[in-house]
């Protein structure tokens, strides 16, 4: 039995680059499936305006002419920041309109805890009515945070409870963390 197994690419990869000149180079690479990536201080710069009914178009646009698809959406923000839900459902809102069927995010710092908590029930409430899944990726910073190492996955998901929320684990992140 053969098992495909998708090679999905960030376009953090080519970090610099215009969407014109990334999708053209990674569909000249035969990939189909493309992470976006929008990660202050990892990615080109982007303001919040930036996630808006038009530029999802565009996006769109650009992923068809070069046949690929958006599966993933990396959006990482600390989600027990106060006020961070408003922020992060816009972006939910985006990654969906481009076609991602999950937007991945850390978690949160231990100090903020009980906010991420708090802002995570509501975000899956979001996702379900988006069909998006939310994914929490161990970060890379060294800073304590609500999943340092794999063993804290179960843990958090289980609090959770949500079909919405699972983990997106980074073994490059667990390296540097």
């Amino acid at each position: 039995m053969i098992v495909r197994n998708p090679v999905i690419v960030s376009n953090a990869a080519y970090d610099g680059y215009d969407w014109e000149t990334i999708f053209k180079s990674l569909a000249g690479l035969q990939v189909e499936l493309v992470e976006l990536a929008f990660i202050a201080g990892y990615t080109e710069p982007f303001s919040e305006d930036y996630f808006s009914t038009e530029n999802a178009a565009r996006m769109k646009g650009l992923l068809t002419k070069y046949q690929l698809r958006c599966c993933s959406f990396s959006s990482h923000v600390d989600l027990g920041s106060p006020g961070i839900v408003d922020l992060f459902k816009k972006r939910m809102a985006f990654a969906r309109e481009v076609g991602a069927t999950t937007i991945v995010s850390n978690a949160s710092v231990l100090e903020t805890r009980d906010i991420f908590y708090a802002n995570i029930g509501e975000l899956a409430d979001y996702g379900a009515e988006l069909q998006l899944k939310i994914g929490l990726e161990n970060p890379g910073d060294g800073r304590p945070n609500v999943i340092n190492h794999g063993e804290d996955c179960q843990q958090v998901i289980d609090r959770i409870n949500s079909p919405w929320v699972g983990v997106n684990y980074d073994f490059g992140n667990l390296v540097s963390h």
